[in-house]
């Protein structure tokens, strides 16, 4: 990764942690409750998972995607696949995991992917 790559992935990552502040903004009362119900604790965020977890996407979203140009359809697909992977092995795993919401999340792994994606290409 070269300079150009570096802002433009730290680009991404800000336009997906927005994203997703908003979407949890929104929802938070549902993830607190399924939180609380699968591990009998409320919720409390490790910040440095959060931290690793924007990098890694955002990377992979510009590098995978966006500097390619590719459609938006392939970032969709690319929040699904990312989204699919930590969804199922919590459903598989966790036996009190919501299947409802596991399937919410799982597409909204491939609207904000593409919708990072959308902006990002307006921005750039």
């Amino acid at each position: 990764m070269d300079l150009t790559d570096i802002k433009n992935t730290i680009k991404v990552i800000i336009i997906l942690f927005i994203l997703d502040l908003i979407y949890l903004y929104f929802n938070q009362d549902w993830y607190k409750k399924e939180i609380y119900r699968s591990q009998k604790s409320k919720l409390e965020l490790k910040w440095s998972g959060v931290f690793i977890r924007y990098i890694a996407q955002a990377i992979g979203l510009y590098i995978f995607v966006l500097k390619n140009n590719y459609s938006l359809i392939y970032a969709f697909l690319f929040g699904l696949i990312i989204y699919a992977n930590y969804l199922g092995t919590n459903y598989a795993t966790i036996t009190v995991f919501d299947k409802n919401l596991a399937i919410t999340d799982f597409i909204k792994g491939g609207i904000i992917m593409s919708v990072t994606g959308y902006l990002y290409y307006k921005v750039s």
